[in-house]
C-alpha cells in the first residue's frame, strides 16, 4: 500500500514576518488581517488538521480552528494556557493543587 504525505502549509496570524523556521512547506502570512479572511483562504486548502507552536498565536489558531470546524483547544482553554492567573484560577476552581495567587492591577 502506498502512503502519501500531507501538504504542509505554515500560516502566520500575528507577527512572524512570513518566514518559516522550517526549510519546507508553503508559507502564508495573515498578520494584521481578519481571522475570517485567514479561515476562508485556509478552507480552500481543505485542511485535515491544525497545530500551533507559538504561545502568542494560540488564541488566533483557536479562532481559525473553530471557524473551520477543526479539532483544537477551545478559546477558554487558550486563555488558561497563555494567562498565568487564569491558569491558576482554573486549577484552584477544580480543586487541583496550585501556588497561591495574588492579582496585581
Amino acid at each position: 500500500m502506498r502512503k502519501t504525505l500531507s501538504r504542509l502549509v505554515i500560516v502566520y496570524g500575528g507577527s512572524g514576518g512570513g518566514r518559516s523556521p522550517l526549510r519546507f512547506g508553503e508559507v502564508i502570512d495573515f498578520g494584521g488581517r481578519p481571522t475570517s479572511d485567514a479561515a476562508s483562504a485556509i478552507r480552500a486548502l481543505a485542511p485535515e488538521g491544525i497545530a500551533c507552536f507559538i504561545d502568542e498565536h494560540l488564541r488566533w489558531t483557536a479562532e481559525v480552528a473553530e471557524l473551520l470546524g477543526l479539532v483544537f483547544y477551545e478559546r477558554p482553554t487558550t486563555d488558561r494556557l497563555t494567562d498565568k492567573l487564569a491558569q491558576r484560577t482554573g486549577f484552584r476552581d477544580h480543586h487541583l493543587p496550585t501556588p497561591a495567587i495574588l492579582e496585581r492591577r
